[in-house]
């Protein structure tokens, strides 16, 4: 049978093993290498067998070892967790400034000199906002 004790790969493959050997049991990482004996997961990291790519396959998605480790032994041993992308939730922001003018119309206007109400609506959809704009509109003219 052809020895592989020098591989590069059977090298780097050890160094993970060693690590995972301290979380994971030894049958549990046969299992997961998708192994249905310890004695091939010790065939491959005395070098006596090479480790299949299927078992290489296995390692990355289900251990989340880093192929570029295994490989080359560059980079970080596994992959980085996945982080969900965040949900975001748009709204949209409709403002109106309520004011009050005298003589509108007239050519004439003056703004009263107060504090002006304003309000602040918010929907979920784009179609909701126009349809809130519209309402205004329809109901106060359409703003400047």
């Amino acid at each position: 049978m052809k020895t592989n004790k020098n591989s590069k790969i059977t090298k780097h493959f050890k160094e993970v093993y060693e690590v995972l050997a301290t979380r994971i049991k030894r049958t549990d990482i046969a299992t997961l290498m998708g192994f249905t004996t310890t004695t091939q997961l010790e065939n491959v990291l005395t070098g006596s067998a090479l480790i299949s790519t299927k078992a290489i396959q296995n390692l990355v998605e289900r251990l989340k070892v880093n192929p570029a480790f295994l490989f080359t032994g560059s980079g970080n041993m596994f992959l980085p967790k996945e982080v969900p992308a965040k949900k975001t939730k748009t709204k949209y922001k409709i403002w109106v400034e309520i004011e009050r003018i005298e003589n509108a119309g007239t050519g004439n206007e003056t703004y009263a000199n107060e504090d002006n109400p304003v309000g602040i609506a918010y929907r979920n959809s784009i179609e909701d906002a126009v349809q809130l704009q519209t309402l205004i509109n329809n109901t106060f003219g359409e703003i400047m």
